[in-house]
């Protein structure tokens, strides 16, 4: 297994792959090239592709925050393809998201797992995050697809 962080060159070929992986996480999700590439040109979002075989198998998108409070990063969008699950490659990309993280001087690494993820949760567990006792709470401006399409959100 091989992790490689991908740059905005990469974009082109990997709309379609990083896309087949999103549709796993949400149905109906899209990707497009010229979408990946603004994202990967983002000096605070770092990709990260599982690689098994040379085949893309799971992927990963850190984030990184310059607050008041100090450097913090989050994670998000960890998929591992339905074909590849229980090989560890969820866990091997988010260590590898926490050396990156703490590389780049970050206090804290946050993420968000619905309950409903037991798999998930038990691997955040068993990694050394902690379960925080806070609310989130999220005010939707508009809905927006991965593709980038702005919408009216309708409540």
């Amino acid at each position: 297994m091989e992790i490689r962080q991908f740059h905005p060159s990469d974009a082109d070929a990997l709309a379609q792959p990083i896309g087949h992986l999103l549709n796993q996480l949400r149905a109906g999700a899209s990707l497009d090239a010229d979408r990946l590439r603004s994202i990967l040109s983002d000096s605070g979002v770092y990709v990260f592709g599982a690689y098994l075989d040379g085949s893309l198998a799971g992927i990963l998108t850190l984030t990184r925050s310059h607050l008041l409070s100090g450097i913090r990063s989050r994670i998000e969008d960890v998929i591992v393809d339905e074909a590849h699950r229980r090989r560890g490659l969820a866990a091997m990309l988010v260590k590898h998201a926490l050396r990156v993280s703490n590389e780049l001087e970050a206090v804290t690494v946050d993420l968000t797992s619905a309950p409903s993820r037991i798999a998930a949760n038990a691997l955040y567990h068993q990694l050394g995050f902690v379960l925080r006792e806070t609310n989130v709470y999220r005010y939707s401006l508009r809905s927006m697809s991965l593709s980038g399409d702005p919408s009216t959100s309708s409540g």
